[in-house]
């Protein structure tokens, strides 16, 4: 679903850009739903999928493939439908999550050149540190990826795209005999913004407790407000010194998170106001809550953010 940006917007956002060639998806239902649309840009759905049939096989849809029977069963499938399938070939190169290994290569090869009905348009891998190229584990990657290169080379001509930079492409990753990047996470960089509203303005004394046990205590006498927004809207249960804007200031999150609502520290805010905004990701004035600023209260990724707080 784009990170939680919505796949409809973001994929139509995508395909009406020049050099948008392929629009990556995870799962055979993000197929079945583009499907039902009018656009027209090719989809690369990029594992290998347990619910492989005829409802997701055609020739809007190129597939990853990186093991013998999966290929089969594709091969099948395509020509039983009388249509030609493309696929790229996913190859480990030291993530260890999915791929062929270079000594499973020339096995592979052999069987997609079976297939009457799919031809191999792609070759990729990717890259488990991918914004450090320095890095040895990088380097190795590079270097298992080239040798499979070769290793698919010596068999076949190379196919059309060769890719395996993804947001943070190197210098040496954009170029022959690299034809392309996969743009993922730096694609929504600060362009999702949540929003809700001041529903309740209160005050407590000191060392009164607020919220679920264990309560949270102010040191002293606090005016705090209740904002439309919990757990259930994708908010951590714990608040792990997290803030939102009101009025372009920055409040605290107090106490615990609610299933739909939160409390908010309103000592640093002018004139707060029942109704209003109250921004938890995004710009308010001058100030910004980013997806990054709520990653580094939890220890989370950027992307673990992006996906709680999305559609």
């Amino acid at each position: 679903n784009a990170y939680g940006h919505g796949l409809i917007k973001i994929a139509k956002a995508a395909s009406e850009c020049d050099n948008v060639i392929l629009l990556g998806v995870a799962y055979p239902e993000e197929v079945l739903e583009l499907n039902l649309t009018s656009i027209k840009t090719p989809r690369l759905l990029l594992s290998e999928t347990l619910d492989l049939d005829s409802t997701i096989v055609n020739t809007q849809t190129e597939f990853c493939v990186y093991t013998t029977d999966y290929i089969e069963k594709l091969g099948r499938i395509a020509k039983k439908e009388s249509v030609t399938i493309k696929i790229h070939l996913k190859l480990n190169t030291g993530m260890n999550r999915f791929g062929c290994r270079n000594d499973d290569i020339e096995g592979i090869i052999d069987t997609i050149n079976k297939q009457e009905n799919l031809k191999l348009n792609g070759i990729f891998s990717h890259l488990s540190i991918n914004d450090h190229q320095t890095r040895a584990q990088t380097i190795q990657q590079i270097k298992e990826f080239e040798e499979g290169l070769g290793i698919i080379q010596n068999k076949i001509e190379l196919p059309q795209h060769i890719h395996l930079a993804s947001s943070y492409p190197t210098k040496d990753l954009v170029s022959p005999p690299y034809t392309a990047l996969r743009v993922g996470i730096r694609s929504y960089e600060n362009i999702m913004s949540f929003k809700t509203r001041l529903k309740h303005i209160q005050n407590i004394t000191e060392n009164s407790p607020l919220g679920y046990h264990p309560p949270f205590h102010s040191k002293e006498s606090l005016t705090y407000g209740i904002i439309e927004a919990g757990y259930r809207d994708g908010l951590p249960s714990i608040t792990g010194h997290s803030k939102v804007l009101i009025n372009g200031v920055k409040a605290s999150i107090i106490g615990k998170i609610c299933m739909d609502c939160s409390f908010i520290d309103l000592k640093d805010v002018p004139n707060p106001k029942v109704g209003d905004i109250v921004t938890i990701l995004g710009k308010d004035h001058d100030n910004e809550i980013t997806a990054l600023d709520w990653s580094q209260c939890f220890g989370m990724n950027e992307r673990e953010i992006l996906i709680r707080f999305g559609l």
